[in-house]
């Protein structure tokens, strides 16, 4: 496909190149401005975007809300700001000495979000402190970009950019977005100038299962002995195998916050589990809040209701087996795991045990 027809095919799209250059012709920058100018309708201030020149070439910046980073100023340059403005400005400690007591403010600047080239590529420039936007999440699938879908997912390492048609049940092209990610406007394609590697783990079932062999007996004793337990004589176990704590609410809380203490019960339940099977099962349920089995119990508790009602029994056991297979993965990645590299641009399954982005070899974040 040529630049002219890139530029031309898909004029609809807000970020398209053509359309950018368009807007630069027929609308009048912002006041105060030479080069800024709206990016959708010219009331929404701060969707705009900036003409410049990058390597010889007349490219667009594209800008969305604003970023915030905080800024200290010492008293002298406190008492020298316009009274007007101090309202923005705060101490930020007040139990210093005034000789070193100083003031917090945040400096506000547009949040630049990509670049578009005069070949109607689009690169990923933003850099998210805390997250993309869920207004710009709707942005980009609604029409900044043709045909396309930009979502997070934990289990996929964080975003993905999907579109440029469908193919089957699935979206021609996939991506996921980092820093640095620049692709076509009007199809989503890889940009020659970017290239990535996507890599992620998947079990090995077979060394998982001989690994697991050991314990499988003991969950099966546990399972045909809680599908005929009490609710009472649960809560009661449940209790014992947890330590207590509390919580906000001065409600008794029956969970651990500590990582520390937390490893360490859940390793002496694994212990225990071929002498005590049922204990040291719930012990592992328990602290994994399998089947929201902790938050039945406390309900139960905090309520004087000696009922579990809402859990599920008849999986319980086996979920709990299948959180142990995954402590088991965690503590032996080598053995246990199996990494696997995907092709760019298509889509990859999610994995628990999540996936790596790499460019040129390099390990880049993706956007979360």
């Amino acid at each position: 496909m040529s630049t002219l027809e890139r530029v031309t095919t898909y004029s609809n799209c807000i970020l398209d190149y053509a359309r950018l250059e368009r807007v630069t012709q027929g609308e009048k920058p912002y006041r105060g401005t030479t080069d800024r100018y709206p990016l959708e309708e010219r009331r929404y201030a701060t969707k705009c975007f900036r003409e410049e020149t990058l390597n010889g070439e007349k490219v667009y910046r594209v800008y969305r809300d604003y970023s915030y980073k905080e800024k200290f100023i010492t008293v002298e340059e406190y008492n020298a700001m316009p009274r007007a403005k101090r309202n923005k400005v705060h101490p930020d400690a007040t139990d210093r000495p005034d000789e070193l007591r100083r003031y917090k403010m945040y400096e506000k600047t547009p949040c630049e979000i990509g670049i578009v080239y005069p070949d109607n590529s689009f690169e990923f420039t933003a850099k998210f402190d805390w997250g993309i936007p869920q207004g710009l999440k709707m942005a980009m699938s609604y029409n900044w970009l043709n045909v396309v879908n930009l979502c997070t997912s934990s289990k996929h390492g964080g975003a993905l950019l999907s579109g440029g048609g469908v193919i089957g049940n699935n979206y021609r092209f996939t991506h996921p977005v980092f820093s640095g990610l620049r692709v076509y406007v009007n199809t989503l394609e890889l940009h020659e100038s970017c290239s990535y590697e996507v890599s992620g783990y998947k079990t090995n079932n077979k060394a998982v299962k001989a690994v697991f062999e050991p314990y499988k007996e003991s969950f099966t004793v546990a399972d045909v002995m809680f599908r005929n337990m009490r609710d009472e004589d649960i809560i009661e176990m449940v209790k014992e195998v947890t330590p207590e704590t509390q919580s906000s609410y001065s409600y008794p809380n029956y969970l651990i916050e500590n990582e520390e203490e937390y490893e360490i019960a859940l390793n002496n339940y694994v212990k225990e589990l071929t002498v005590n099977p049922l204990l040291s099962t719930l012990g592992i349920a328990s602290l994994g809040n399998v089947n929201k089995l902790r938050e039945h119990v406390i309900w139960a508790i905090n309520y004087s209701r000696p009922t579990l009602t809402g859990l599920n029994r008849a999986t319980l056991v086996a979920n709990t087996a299948k959180a142990f297979k995954h402590k088991l993965c965690r503590e032996d990645r080598d053995t246990l795991l199996v990494k696997v590299a995907y092709k760019p641009t298509e889509k990859f399954p999610a994995s628990i045990w999540g996936n790596e982005v790499r460019v040129t070899g390099i390990l880049v974040e993706q956007y979360k």
